[in-house]
């Protein structure tokens, strides 16, 4: 059973999850339509991954300086304002106030997350707790997120991007309301950066996260581009993500709770790499359904014993500065990993084999840098 303070998270993560939703997903094929190439669009997503980055890192030390929620509650008003902006944009031609626009929300969509993932991480003792902690809030991210992607693409083929980037923008400053529900935790006054030995333990989490962005930007231009996907149809995988973690999230994460995390770890990326694989083997929407149950096994596996071992190894007397590091170097990697696929896919859209291998090789040397790293890490947490 969840604490208050777990269970009031998990219900803001809810909110905010299906708000940011509604339009996100939607990012690289608006930017797509109105002229970028593939390439171009990998491209601009290192520089989302970039402001996403500067804001977990800015939101964290803020978050130990003046306190998670009041930077939550900033956030999530700002970053509204700026998915808004987004809307407003694709009124002119061209994509640079659109782009301008979505950097912006990546900055403060980046701040809030921060302050929220420290929020979690405030509330668990010890690694297993941590793990199970993670895994509830988790399952309300998610079912906003099984929600979100379908509603916006159903608004998207109805109304236009336009109107799903504003209504997102809208809902997304609302949740605040909420946020000011949940009580403050946590220590104030202490930011600090992390010193070299937390972020040399995270080095294995830079090639996992540019692995896991393949779920994005390259599954949903691969449907889209080969098997002529609508963006409905594109909103229903993402709703299969959501309603596969709501579904099984919590029993798994309370199984890795009592477990190895190491091997628990090496298991979700292996779930992963077969998500993706099967996703070259055969196209339509039933099979894409499966593929994306499959690597979203992987994902309820993988998340929350990932969030707990960088919380762990984290000092707790500055949790925000360090869950902050961390979460820049994990915005950075899946910002590299969208690059990644978006060059892989301008050589390889025509060969999805070689296309979804490659990806699964950034998942097998995640694994190997794991297993050398990690493992002496967990059995001495805080060296």
């Amino acid at each position: 059973m969840a604490s208050g303070g777990i269970a009031r998270l998990t219900a803001l993560g809810v909110l905010r999850t299906f708000a940011i939703s509604l339009a996100t997903p939607y990012v690289g094929l608006v930017l797509y339509s109105r002229g970028m190439s593939l390439g171009e669009v990998g491209a601009y997503y290192l520089v989302l991954g970039a402001a996403s980055a500067l804001g977990q890192l800015a939101g964290g030390a803020a978050s130990d300086r003046i306190g998670r929620r009041r930077v939550m509650v900033a956030a999530l008003v700002l970053s509204g304002a700026a998915l808004a902006a987004m809307g407003l944009s694709l009124r002119v031609p061209g994509y640079g106030a659109f782009s301008a626009a979505a950097a912006a929300e990546n900055l403060f969509g980046g701040m809030s997350f921060s302050a929220f993932n420290t929020m979690v991480g405030d509330r668990g003792s010890d690694l297993g707790e941590m793990i199970l902690n993670y895994g509830t809030v988790r399952v309300g991210i998610n079912l906003g997120w099984a929600l979100g992607p379908l509603a916006g693409g159903l608004l998207a083929d109805a109304l236009g991007y336009g109107t799903a980037f504003i209504v997102s923008g809208v809902a997304l400053a609302a949740s605040a309301l909420f946020a000011l529900a949940v009580e403050a935790a946590g220590p104030t006054g202490r930011p600090g950066a992390p010193d070299r030995v937390y972020l040399a333990r995270m080095s294995p989490f830079v090639l996992l996260y540019a692995f896991i962005a393949q779920f994005g930007l390259t599954l949903t231009v691969f449907e889209s581009s080969v098997h002529g996907f609508s963006a409905a149809e594109i909103g229903s995988l993402y709703t299969v993500n959501g309603l596969v973690v709501v579904a099984l999230q919590r029993p798994i994460a309370a199984a890795a709770s009592r477990g190895d995390a190491l091997r628990w770890l090496h298991a979700g990326i292996a779930l992963y790499a077969a998500g993706f694989l099967m996703l070259a083997l055969r196209g339509g929407l039933p099979w894409a359904m499966l593929s994306v149950a499959v690597l979203t096994v992987g994902e309820d596996v993988t998340s929350p014993v990932v969030s707990a071992i960088a919380n762990a190894l984290a000092d707790p007397a500055r949790r925000g500065s360090y869950l902050g590091a961390f979460g820049m170097l994990t915005g950075l990697s899946r910002s590299v990993g969208a690059l990644y696929g978006g060059l892989a896919m301008s050589a390889l859209l025509g060969d999805p084999i070689a296309l979804w291998g490659s990806v699964d090789a950034l998942g097998t040397a995640a694994a190997a840098l794991a297993a050398a790293v990690l493992g002496p890490a967990l059995r001495r947490p805080r060296a």
